[in-house]
């Protein structure tokens, strides 16, 4: 080999050579192009963790053809230093029609709200101006024992039937009926008794009820056949009884 072909030979292994790095230099810019292409569409979808292939989110939207999100999963934290965990779905207009939370189910139509609670139903009409208005609630357990039955209108009126009294040991039923200003009627079968109540504070019960003196503190259950009268003062003294 003379002096020729050796320089002819080196000059083509150094084209090769630098043909290899040409070629190696590109190949990182695809793997690296790769990888955060990778890390993009994990960063969208959310975090791999672990080698179970759970993916880990804030929130996750699902899209009709349109491109309107129509259900959402997600973290509610609406309420302050109170979140849980909810499912939206929506109709065409992105308006939410029912949401499934921690222990609720609550659907949303044109006249009224139905949420469905771990221990009851609760129904909200709607107004034509979109406000909230009547509310009837159905459940056991919601103010007190036993089942209970709730009608609420605007302005305090109210009408509730519960399955148990609210005093200690009582098993009877209530109704009790709330008026404009105050005014109320209380039903209770335990004693029995009727209370006729005046918003003012004034009241009359109608069957047994107890009485305490003020001067001794002893108590006294009146028959069911009496009628006592109540006045406005603070303490409620006994104006007028019978028998």
């Amino acid at each position: 080999m003379n002096e020729t072909e050796l320089v002819e030979r080196l000059e083509k292994l150094e084209r090769d050579n630098q043909r290899l790095k040409r070629l190696g230099a590109a190949a990182l810019v695809v793997i690296a192009a790769l990888g955060a292409t990778y890390m993009t569409s994990c960063s969208s979808l959310g975090r791999r963790s672990g080698t179970n292939g759970v993916l880990t989110a804030g929130e996750f939207d699902m899209l009709d053809s349109s491109g309107k999100v129509r259900v959402k999963i997600a973290m509610d934290c609406s309420v302050p230093k109170s979140c849980w965990p909810a499912i939206d779905l929506y109709d065409e207009s992105e308006k939410s029609r029912t949401v499934i939370g921690a222990g609720t189910l609550g659907i949303t139509g044109e006249k009224s709200n139905t949420t469905l609670l771990d221990r009851g139903i609760q129904v909200e009409s709607i107004s034509s101006g979109g406000h909230l208005g009547d509310i009837a609630n159905l459940g056991v357990g919601l103010g007190g024992p036993g089942a209970e039955v709730t009608l609420s209108g605007p302005g305090g009126l109210s009408v509730q039937l519960r399955g148990q009294s609210l005093l200690p040991g009582g098993e009877g039923g209530v109704l009790d009926l709330v008026g404009r200003n105050g005014n109320s009627v209380y039903l209770e079968s335990d004693s029995p008794l009727i209370e006729i109540a005046e918003g003012k504070g004034s009241y009359m019960d109608l069957g047994s009820t107890g009485l305490a003196t003020a001067r001794t503190g002893a108590t006294e259950q009146t028959s069911a056949d009496s009628i006592v009268m109540f006045g406005t003062d603070k303490q409620h003294h006994v104006i007028w009884k019978a028998p």
